[in-house]
C-alpha cells in the first residue's frame, strides 16, 4: 500500500464521517490518545519496516513506496520512531540473516 496525501486528507475524512474537522481531530485524539497525523505516521513507519524486512527495498525506494518524496525527511522520522537510521537498521537486518544463516549452516 502506497500513501498519498488525498486518502490522509483530515478534511476528506471529516466529510466522510459527518462532522467537522476540529470535532473529529479533538474526539480521535481523546479517543486514541494521538492525533491523526502521528497514527498515520505511525503507520506509514510500520510500513516502512515491512517494505525493509520483507521486500528487501533500500531506504530510498522505503522512503518513497510510504510517501516520503524527500528520504531525508524519512530518515528523520523513521530515526526519532525506531532509535536508529533507516541504514542502520538495514544493516541489522542483514547481520541477523547472516547470523541465522550461519547457525542454520552449523547444524547441518
Amino acid at each position: 500500500m502506497t500513501f498519498h496525501p488525498s486518502y490522509l486528507a483530515i478534511r476528506e475524512l471529516a466529510k466522510q464521517v459527518g462532522m467537522n474537522e476540529c470535532k473529529l481531530k479533538k474526539g480521535f485524539r481523546e479517543r486514541f490518545g494521538m492525533t491523526i497525523f502521528e497514527l498515520v505516521r505511525q503507520k506509514r513507519m510500520e510500513k516502512a519496516l515491512w517494505y525493509m524486512e520483507v521486500e528487501r527495498l533500500n531506504v530510498g525506494e522505503t522512503a518513497v513506496s510510504v510517501g516520503y518524496s524527500n528520504a531525508s525527511n524519512f530518515t528523520t522520522t523513521f530515526r526519532k520512531l525506531h532509535g536508529c537510521n533507516p541504514s542502520e537498521y538495514l544493516k541489522r537486518i542483514d547481520q541477523l540473516d547472516l547470523e541465522r544463516h550461519r547457525l542454520q549452516n552449523s547444524l547441518e
